[in-house]
């Protein structure tokens, strides 16, 4: 996975083996570099000197996408129904764009799952889906 930021928007994405961009968001910086400290840490730097470091649950180079996830509907309301093919559901997670964790749902052992999501507000949103054999994080859109 390759992340990148824009110097005039803000704006943080990465990029994935496939060569998907997946837009994280506008965070209100103008970045000018990333670096990884001795524990894998990922940290960006605004170019009026200020280091952050990027926190939650966004992907980690270990994740692997060994398996088929589908979310529906999305762009959703109410509800979001997660079925996974091939493998099951261990844990699901679902985390704003800033890594703060929203909800979580663990020892599901199941192919399938629903979220509860009115309480939210309209938004993109990051659920993290954990199988047998990997990780999957997907973007979602409340509306």
């Amino acid at each position: 996975y390759y992340i990148c930021g824009d110097f005039s928007t803000g704006l943080i994405a990465t990029v994935d083996p496939a060569g998907n961009f997946n837009n994280l968001g506008t965070f209100g910086g103008n970045w000018s570099s990333f670096g990884q400290d001795m524990n894998g840490e990922l940290y960006v730097a605004n170019y009026n000197g200020t280091i952050l470091k990027i926190q939650g649950e966004i992907l980690g180079t270990n994740d692997v996408d060994s398996f088929e996830v589908r979310i529906y509907p999305n762009p959703a309301q109410d509800v979001v129904n997660l079925e996974i093919i091939g493998d099951s559901i261990q844990s699901l997670r679902l985390s704003d764009l800033k890594g703060s964790l929203l909800f979580s749902k663990e020892d599901l052992n199941s192919s399938s799952a629903q979220i509860d999501i009115k309480s939210l507000a309209a938004g993109i949103y990051l659920v993290r889906i954990q199988s047998e054999t990997g990780t999957v994080v997907k973007k979602l859109v409340i509306q």
